[in-house]
């Protein structure tokens, strides 16, 4: 049997360690939202607010980094940065390879993860 260093076995099924998803969760999305600021610090226009905006086409490039660094490497190396760094691998429930469709799946409720960001803001 198949030890991972990044989970236990409880019964025949491996449980991945909480702290280190979280922190491999963490490390993904620093990426992705500190290239998301220089992108739009650098090819974004002034707005009303005293910031930089981007709009219509110009929102393309970030929709496409998200889908090539969760999608597309998650499905290609089993995991995103963050995951790889922390030893951590994405299987399937029968413990396989991830393919992409199943990377797509995943990731498409990702903006439900923040959602309540956006909940607490709206209240404030």
């Amino acid at each position: 049997m198949i030890e991972f260093s990044a989970g236990r076995k409880i019964g025949n099924v491996y449980k991945a360690n909480l702290k280190k998803r979280f922190f491999a969760s963490l490390m993904d999305y620093l990426i992705i939202f500190t290239l998301t600021y220089f992108y739009i610090d650098y090819f974004g226009h002034e707005n009303n607010n005293g910031g930089k905006t981007v709009e219509g086409i110009g929102t393309l490039p970030i929709v496409i980094f998200w889908f090539f660094y969760f999608v597309f490497i998650e499905a290609l190396f089993e995991g995103t940065l963050g995951h790889l760094a922390l030893n951590l691998k994405v299987v399937t429930i029968k413990r396989e390879k991830i393919g992409f469709i199943e990377a797509l799946k995943r990731h498409l409720v990702d903006p439900l993860d923040f959602f309540f960001l956006l909940f607490l803001r709206l209240f404030q």
